[in-house]
């Protein structure tokens, strides 16, 4: 996939190889303006995009949400990927969930 090797690549996403999930918040922008806005474009843009875009956001939305407010996540191990069609981790994900109560 194309926007995978673009993420890779330091001229579109300084820093491609650490792991910042703060480049693609809005409201980080020492981070989210030295990122190209369209490296990643999951559902595409424009008149094509997909029409099912904001449901699966919802989706995507409630499911964390309810995660998060009923489990304390943490993840405290290396994960690896495998580069395929999409990245695919090769490594167990080891996610320790402690309920809230």
């Amino acid at each position: 996939m194309p926007l995978l090797m673009l993420s890779n690549l330091e001229q579109y996403c300084p820093e491609a190889e650490k792991f910042i999930p703060e480049r693609w918040l809005k409201t980080e922008p020492e981070h989210s303006k030295r990122t190209h806005p369209f490296v990643t474009m999951p559902f595409g843009f424009g008149p094509r995009m997909c029409l099912g875009r904001r449901f699966a956001e919802l989706e995507i939305e409630t499911l964390v949400t309810k995660i998060i407010r009923n489990f304390i996540v943490e993840y405290n191990h290396e994960m690896k990927f495998e580069s395929k069609l999409l990245r695919i981790p090769v490594s167990p994900l080891k996610f320790k969930m402690i309920d809230r109560e």
